[in-house]
């Protein structure tokens, strides 16, 4: 990208990112709704990459003057659209992303990915899965709903399935741990639900009123590093948890599971609870200051809904993730 500046002369994000797949944080697009159609769902999620790509160059300053972090030595890299032809075929597209977000990690390299649809929490924790063989896998998911509904045309994955074909695949029940965050039970369908009885030992459910009733305990005196949000606060929790038992950790982030007072683009929107702005941000930064989480994915922004609020957060969503992984020490792959 060019290099940016705002109005006083202060580098922003855009100047620091250039194309490339080698770096220690790596964006990829996944332009394509077609999960959403075989679901028979609200489809317009495949302009998003692109569509945040217009917020990015401006998203935040190389040195963010409330937190402290410095970016500006993190190598940062755009790959671009995944591409296999012009008639894909979504399991062509869905292995091209695994080879992706593995070659990104053979390299030491974070992955963030924007879809598209969530059926792409498939292919990013395969490549993570094929990067450390039979270690073990943990999976946040914060999701309106469950995505372990029954597979199309028999084995094929779609938008709600994800991670049942995720779990289906860990045969021996040992390279996977599910935590979903956020849950509000009355959009779960049938079939989520008898799966999910069915894996109980596997699969961990927080939903959204049990987040909502939390008690977040605060300093006199908070500073930077005090967790101020009930989200942000359980999300802690979960994220301690997950890292003492996996190698690697990929968090999923849905959309739908904002509150659309702050996130309106997407295709079905959540009128009542979900997570804050402020909340989401706690909770990426966490992620991007562990280790363990080495790929992210952001799915469901639908800019035929709306476009301005819903792209702007997630741009920055993919900033405070680099600021929190500016925060590694050592890092991992930064000054090449």
């Amino acid at each position: 990208m060019e290099v940016t500046k705002n109005l006083s002369g202060d580098p922003r994000l855009g100047s620091t990112m250039e194309k490339g797949i080698d770096g220690d944080l790596i964006l990829f697009g996944f332009p394509y709704d077609i999960g959403a159609r075989r679901d028979y769902k609200g489809v317009g999620q495949e302009d998003a990459p692109d569509c945040t790509r217009r917020f990015l160059p401006k998203a935040g300053p190389l040195v963010n003057p409330e937190y402290g972090i410095d970016i500006s030595k993190l190598v940062i890299r755009d790959y671009g659209n995944i591409w296999v032809s012009k008639t894909p075929t979504l399991e062509q597209l869905v292995d091209k992303l695994r080879a992706k977000v593995a070659r990104a990690r053979k390299g030491k390299g974070n992955s963030f990915v924007l879809g598209g649809t969530k059926e792409i929490v498939y292919p990013c924790v395969g490549g993570l899965h094929e990067h450390t063989g039979k270690g073990k896998i943990g999976l946040i998911l914060i999701h309106k709903t469950l995505d372990l509904n029954e597979f199309y045309d028999v084995d094929r994955v779609h938008m709600s399935c994800g991670t049942r074909k995720l779990l289906t695949e860990d045969t021996s029940g040992e390279r996977l741990k599910v935590v979903y965050l956020g849950v509000h039970p009355e959009y779960i369908h049938r079939e989520s639900k008898e799966f999910y009885e069915k894996n109980k030992d596997r699969i961990t459910i927080i939903p959204w009123r049990e987040i909502a009733g939390r008690d977040v305990a605060i300093s006199e005196k908070p500073d930077l590093n005090t967790l101020l949000t009930k989200g942000g606060s359980v999300f802690s929790e979960v994220l301690a948890d997950l890292s003492k038992e996996c190698e690697e950790i990929h968090l999923s982030i849905s959309l739908e599971a904002i509150n659309s007072a702050y996130c309106p683009g997407v295709s079905h929107q959540l009128m009542m609870g979900g997570f804050s702005s402020e909340e989401i941000f706690e909770i990426i930064l966490q992620a991007g200051k562990e280790r363990k989480v080495t790929s992210v994915d952001v799915t469901e922004y639908n800019h035929k809904v709306e476009d301005w609020i819903t792209g702007k957060i997630v741009a920055n969503l993919f900033y405070y993730y680099a600021m929190g992984i500016a925060t590694r020490v050592p890092q991992e792959t930064a000054s090449k």
